[in-house]
Parts: C-alpha cells; sequence; structure tokens
C-alpha cells in the first residue's frame, strides 16, 4: 500500500492485468464508507497499465482510501480495488534535518520511511492517532445517559441527527444545538440542558474526528526516535533488554516490553497522549 501525505496531489497507477474496451472509471471510497468526490476517468500509461490524477481535496482525511477501478472486457463488466493510506507526518524532513543537519548526508533519502515507522511506534504506544479525519459520520447508539462516549476523539463537530423507530417507520431530528464537546475530553459529548443520550435513539455525527494538529509532545517524541533508529542507540531497549553482559553475553529482558517506545524520553514526553482501556474480565 502506498502512502501519501495529507492534502498532497497523487497519481496512482494500477495494472489490470488485460486490456479494457476504454480507459476504466475510478470512484473513491474512504474507510469509514462515505464517497470521496466524483467519479474520475483514469488515462492509459502503457501496456494494461492506467493511471488517475488524485486532487489535495482526495487526499484531505487521513486513512485508507480505496479506489474501485471499473471497466469493461468485451461485454464483461470489471471492477478491481487499489489502496494509499492518508497521513500527517508527526514531524517533516525540513524541521528534523534543521534540528540535526548532521544527519541529512546520510539519511535524507531514507527520512521518510524513517518517521513512517516512528509514527507507527507512537500510534502503539499511545493508542491513537494523530491525525484528522475531514467531515465523516459516525452513528452511536445512546446510552441512557447525559454524556455519550466517543471511540475515537472528535475535534469539531458539525451536526448531530438522533434516529428512533416507530410503528411508522423511523423519525430523525437534529438535535446539533442541544449537544456540545465535553470542555474535560474530546472523547465525550455531553448534553446542554442536561437531556439524556435516549438508549431508544442512534444518533449520528458529522465531524471532524481526530487531532487537527500535531501536539509538539508528539512531534519532539518523534525526533528522539527518528535519532534513535539512525543511530541503533535503541536497539536493546526495542528487544525489552534491561541489563546486558559483554563477557557471557548475558542479556536480561524486562517484563513490559511493549510498554515503551523504546526511548524513555520519548515515553515521558507521550503519557499525556496515551490512551488507557480498562476491560472486564
Amino acid at each position: 500500500m502506498k502512502n501519501v501525505q495529507r492534502r498532497k496531489p497523487y497519481t496512482a497507477f494500477f495494472d489490470l492485468g488485460e486490456a479494457p474496451v476504454a480507459a476504466p472509471t475510478v470512484t473513491l471510497f474512504h474507510e469509514w464508507g462515505d464517497q470521496v468526490g466524483g467519479t474520475l476517468t483514469s488515462t492509459l500509461d502503457s501496456g494494461n497499465i492506467y493511471k488517475v490524477d488524485l486532487t489535495s481535496s482526495h487526499t484531505e482525511s487521513s486513512g485508507v482510501l480505496k479506489l474501485k477501478w471499473s471497466y469493461m472486457v468485451g461485454s464483461s463488466v470489471r471492477t478491481q480495488n487499489s489502496f494509499i493510506n492518508i497521513y500527517t507526518p508527526y514531524i517533516d524532513d525540513l524541521t528534523f534535518f534543521d534540528r540535526h543537519p548532521e544527519t541529512e548526508t546520510e539519511w535524507g533519502d531514507r527520512f521518510a520511511e524513517l518517521e513512517l515507522k516512528t509514527r507507527n511506534i507512537i500510534n502503539t504506544y499511545c493508542g491513537q492517532e494523530f491525525d484528522i479525519k475531514i467531515n465523516k459520520t459516525l452513528s452511536l447508539d445512546g446510552n441512557g445517559s447525559k454524556t455519550l462516549f466517543l471511540p475515537v476523539r472528535i475535534d469539531s463537530v458539525a451536526s448531530v441527527m438522533a434516529s428512533a423507530s416507530s410503528i411508522g417507520g423511523t423519525s430523525s431530528t437534529d438535535v446539533t444545538d442541544y449537544v456540545e464537546i465535553h470542555p474535560e475530553s474530546h472523547f465525550f459529548l455531553r448534553s446542554k440542558a442536561g437531556q439524556q443520550f435516549s438508549e431508544d435513539a442512534t444518533f449520528s455525527i458529522c465531524g471532524n474526528w481526530g487531532w487537527g494538529y500535531v501536539p509538539q509532545n508528539v512531534t519532539d517524541a518523534a525526533d528522539y526516535i527518528i535519532v534513535d533508529l539512525m543511530n541503533d542507540d535503541s536497539a536493546y531497549r526495542q528487544h525489552g533488554v534491561t541489563k546486558a553482559r559483554v563477557d557471557t553475553h548475558e542479556l536480561t529482558f524486562s517484563d513490559s516490553i511493549f510498554g515503551s517506545t523504546g526511548n524513555i524520553d520519548a515515553d515521558v514526553l507521550l503519557m499525556d497522549y496515551t490512551l488507557y482501556f480498562l476491560t472486564m474480565i
């Protein structure tokens, strides 16, 4: 899967493996299910390889974007899918190499690779991504409480619709003006006037989900981890080694090997952004 930075134009190539009657049309779908933009027409690149140009509006939301290629071979309709991953870097190359100019000559060509690896380390450690999905809708059942837990952080709310089933079908009510993001946590909506999120209703919440910016602590943590990856400074810690003995090659391993990014300074910076979920056993 190709990785594409948010809001960057991108040309996607796809080998159909067979010759179509005409150039395929391409429909884009975000991983949350909505169609992104209208239908696009691809152009021939070479052989059976076709290409389609995506604009910055197509790559506005982070997450996996599915490209559905539709075409005909003879009288048969065919479809194939390709996928790209849209993301925001946690630290860009200009910022990093301004801080560490001595590393640019050796690592400049591999920076994007190291940054992506670092990004995945931070996401796993924190239990969340510091990216944003624009104008997406998530539907949640009411819980009979004055607050509604959101499984994903919400950055801003565009609309909230409450749907309830009745004898005559399903009725929807716009309750946007009656709810707000909880001031203490962007993982909750709360009722402004004390009403409950009825258990008999489903709430469709449209908004921007995630983080509208990369927190400075996340950027600084990414800086630490990338430097370690460049210098192999975290080689032992990445494997949970807490003590090494050269003579006898004795190694002592930590019981919490997955509880660290591999850099203690990065761990401290990320503590306030780490999610913990309680489960019942």
